[in-house]
């Protein structure tokens, strides 16, 4: 392998193309491949990560599970736009129907969003896009959460659907 990565570099640096560099994997270390040409090093982290990842999940769902009693409220958020929306949807869990607070609390927790820090993910530069906010109070902390048409994850999309036949008009209260 490193004869014919050497002759090809050759071959490339006679052409007039010295600013192309290879490295053989022997030269970055014989460990850092597998039989199957896959690389060692990506396969530890993934399987860290694979193995850190459950021991999270456990624990997230866990923590989840014990605050899906607390829940007091929700609150969803929709504005922006073209037409410059302002609509929102606010609930307290213990005045809603048990099916219908089951589903929002399941969503909640598909979501993530009790594992929240506050945070604002919103695309720069961009223009006319609708802006969701999320916000739930597990009766000690309030959890917030915003994004917008460009970075709103699959997890949340959920919750939007939900509670878009139950958005109200702010402009007209």
């Amino acid at each position: 392998m490193r004869g014919t990565v050497l002759s090809l570099m050759a071959a490339l640096v006679a052409g007039g193309l010295s600013s192309i560099v290879f490295v053989a994997p022997g030269l970055a270390g014989e460990d850092c491949c597998t039989a199957d040409g896959s690389c060692k090093r990506e396969q530890k982290i993934e399987d860290k990560a694979v193995r850190k990842g459950d021991r999270v999940e456990r624990k997230t769902e866990k923590r989840v599970e014990k605050r899906m009693n607390k829940i007091e409220s929700f609150t969803f958020h929709q504005s922006g736009g073209f037409i410059g929306m302002d609509r929102s949807y606010s609930v307290k869990l213990a005045d809603m129907k048990a099916d219908e607070r089951e589903k929002l609390e399941g969503l909640i927790k598909d979501s993530g969003l009790l594992e929240t820090k506050g945070e604002e993910r919103i695309t720069k530069g961009a223009a006319d896009m609708f802006v969701y906010q999320f916000s739930v109070n597990d009766g000690t902390t309030t959890r917030e959460i915003t994004f917008d048409d460009g970075t709103l994850p699959a997890a949340y999309r959920p919750i939007v659907e939900f509670s878009k036949e139950k958005l109200v008009d702010n402009r007209r209260r």
